[in-house]
């Protein structure tokens, strides 16, 4: 990755994961690590702050501090049991608190944040997109990811629930997705369940509504990737999912393909410089 083409140039890039990242929580991490890497070279001996929304149990922020310890990493998380989590064994420049982006002193300022499968929740989205802006530095990076709105997964979810609106259906339909939920197949907890019930999908994005979206907040989207493309689809999950060798192949694929053929996407945005 050349920096001066990544943090000046005027051409969106196309992300491609460095090393094939299998699992959709490996390739999300190889998004993460060579920006934050690229970033830190424009810094050379300062500590950087770095903001995760939504860190859950810490599953990025933690991994995040231990590669990058020149890095003051913040998680923030609204459900307690999460943040319980995340702070076990947490590396010592990993703070994580309970609480919203909306409780953030606003002259907070950090040179990454990180919105990872978090924005799709958020009904007030512009206002999320503002705030996050006036929350970077000029030249901070907003790195995202998030569903593709009209992707496989995501269709499938919302027939899913329009179909659970029948009392009968529901009863007959819910007890097969609890035993395959027991047998691991579609990978849920029970907590993550809890909280999608809580906090649903509440946006349907495209690609170019989400550089539309940044451009109205100051933001310029430097770079797409994708992040599978049958991975994460119920079907296919519960065929094939545990092949190492045909996630390897679906991870390929995804980054070879048209976006919109995409399950979800890996974008970065840049603050304008003012």
């Amino acid at each position: 990755m050349k920096i001066p083409e990544l943090f000046t140039g005027k051409h969106e890039i196309r992300f491609r994961a460095p090393h094939g990242g299998l699992s959709f929580f490996e390739k999300r991490l190889s998004f993460f690590e060579p920006f934050i890497s690229a970033y830190l070279t424009t810094r050379p001996g300062e500590r950087i702050r770095v903001l995760d929304i939504g860190c859950g149990d810490g599953i990025f922020a933690r991994p995040l501090a231990a590669r990058f310890p020149q890095a003051d990493v913040l998680g923030l998380d609204i459900d307690e049991a999460n943040i319980t989590l995340a702070r076990k064994d947490a590396p010592r420049n990993a703070t994580f608190v309970c609480k919203t982006l909306w409780d953030v002193d606003p002259r907070e300022v950090y040179d990454i944040i990180i919105a990872s499968e978090l924005i799709e929740h958020i009904t007030e989205i512009e206002r999320l997109m503002a705030l996050l802006s006036d929350h970077l530095r000029p030249g901070g990076l907003l790195l995202v990811t998030t569903p593709n709105g009209y992707g496989a997964t995501e269709i499938l979810d919302r027939t899913w629930k329009s179909v659970r609106v029948s009392f009968t259906t529901s009863h007959i339909l819910n007890p097969i997705r609890r035993a395959l939920i027991a047998a691991r197949i579609l990978g849920q907890n029970e907590r993550e369940r809890r909280l999608m019930k809580l906090y649903p999908h509440v946006q349907a994005f495209t690609v170019k509504r989400l550089r539309r979206l940044g451009a109205d907040a100051g933001l310029r989207v430097i770079s797409v990737g994708s992040t599978s493309f049958l991975k994460g689809f119920m079907p296919w999950d519960t065929v094939f999912g545990k092949s190492m060798r045909l996630r390897a192949w679906d991870a390929r694929l995804a980054d070879s393909l048209p976006y919109s053929f995409a399950n979800g996407w890996l974008l970065t945005y840049i603050k304008t410089v003012e």
